[in-house]
């Protein structure tokens, strides 16, 4: 099977698809009517929403289709990708070169026809494909291709209005509620693979000093400044996300350690405030849980026990705190 080539802008583009916390979750109704409305308004046999993951296309909804996913290497919608700005119409699978091999079958027929409208994120990336299809070849009109774009707009819509809802409007980060979600969902996976758990609590020391003077448009720019020093300090699969005010949450997901991880972006971070005149520092508290099973409320109480800590024994400086039992937590 020949390789599928990949968008130049392939790591930004799973990173946006990512964002949305849209793959395997379960059918909805709003989905579900969309990918029906696609077929019957454009007569096809089948359609799907389609997301191009990193080595599968997976189905948010489908309609006369009973496969769930399939390898990205046989999906028509990979190539559709390629080009976030057109439809790809395939009128005839076995005279074009990309599919005359493919050899794909879906719902017990092979694909001959295949209309796809990429799903393209408000960043410009395309995640995937509103999609019908058919077993017989055959031509898409123009109020055909109208359908499917205004379709695959509703779609778009729908999952903007959700990331927005999980995204701090100033900073741009995750807020409280997505990190959250995604702290829960590690924890749950702590208990499978054992993997430790490690979140950065952080609190910066003078803000309330640089609002007071300055006025809080300029303690803005500065919270803005930090969410950018934050994840450009940190690896791309680190979740960085806003609590709430001058609070920042870090869950790590690099191999490293953490102690030394948290000392370096304290360090870094004040040195990058001074920088721009900003007499601002970060207290940091540091917690790893190994095995405990908690929640993540109670998980991100902790560390922010470790943070109080830090700011406690003097600001600017850094708590760490490993949490394997009961009795740790009482420490």
């Amino acid at each position: 099977m020949t390789r599928v080539p990949r968008p130049v802008n392939e790591a930004a583009r799973l990173q946006a698809l990512h964002s949305y916390d849209i793959l395997d979750t379960a059918a909805e109704a709003s989905f579900d009517s969309i990918v029906n409305l696609a077929a019957r308004l454009t007569g096809a046999s089948a359609s799907m929403i389609s997301l191009i993951d990193a080595e599968r296309q997976w189905f948010k909804a489908r309609y006369a289709i009973e496969e769930t996913e399939a390898a990205r290497d046989t999906a028509f919608c990979a190539h559709a990708i390629l080009n976030p700005d057109q439809m790809l119409i395939v009128p005839e699978a076995l005279d074009d070169p990309r599919f005359a091999e493919n050899g794909l079958f879906l719902g017990g027929s092979r694909m001959r026809f295949y209309a796809g409208q990429p799903l393209v994120s408000s960043e410009g990336y395309a995640l995937g494909t509103l999609c019908v299809i058919g077993p017989q070849p055959r031509d898409v009109s123009e109020d055909e291709r109208y359908t499917l774009k205004v379709l695959a707009d509703s779609v778009m819509t729908t999952l903007e209005f959700r990331r927005l809802a999980r995204i701090d409007a100033l900073t741009g980060l995750p807020n409280r509620g997505a990190f959250m979600v995604e702290l829960d969902k590690q924890l749950g996976l702590l208990q499978q693979t054992g993997k430790p758990v490690c979140i950065l609590y952080l609190d910066l020391d003078g803000l309330k000093r640089v609002n007071d003077l300055n006025g809080h448009e300029v303690g803005d720019r500065l919270l803005r400044q930090v969410a950018l020093s934050l994840r450009s300090m940190l690896a791309a699969k680190d979740i960085v996300a806003r609590i709430g005010g001058d609070e920042f949450a870090i869950l790590v997901q690099q191999d490293s350690d953490i102690a030394a991880l948290a000392e370096r972006l304290r360090v870094l971070l004040r040195d990058s405030m001074r920088a721009l005149g900003w007499e601002v520092t970060a207290s940091i508290g540091a917690v790893t849980l190994t095995a405990l099973s908690v929640d993540g409320a109670t998980a991100l109480r902790e560390a922010d026990r470790a943070l109080y800590n830090a700011k406690r024994s003097g600001r600017d400086r850094v708590v760490c705190r490993t949490i394997e039992t009961e009795a740790d937590m009482q420490r």
